[in-house]
């Protein structure tokens, strides 16, 4: 692929603006939180199966919730917001703004 070209396909920087509303739905949560986020949302299919799973097992919590996602083959940082089924549904709920992050 010419230079000219690849340069082409770069997605344009986000504004300033665009990021503060990118970020406003998770930026008050905790940084540990947030990071968690941030990697999850590399993994958007994962995403989308983990909120599928959270919203279909809403009685499964501590060390059941270990156990159980033992057998998923999802990234580390998606099956860390099981725990956090909220966020998950957010994020499902906002694909696009997920997959932006």
């Amino acid at each position: 692929m010419p230079l000219a070209q690849a340069q082409n396909n770069v997605p344009a920087p986000f504004k300033k603006e665009e990021i503060e509303q990118l970020v406003a739905p998770i930026a008050l949560y905790p940084d540990a939180l947030v990071a968690q986020i941030l990697m999850a949302s590399t993994y958007p299919l994962e995403v989308v199966e983990a909120a599928r799973w959270a919203k279909a097992n809403p009685k499964v919590k501590d060390n059941a919730l270990e156990d159980a996602m033992q057998k998923q083959k999802w990234d580390p940082s998606v099956k860390s917001l099981t725990a956090f089924p909220s966020v998950l549904a957010m994020m499902n709920e906002k694909l696009d703004m997920t997959q932006k992050l």
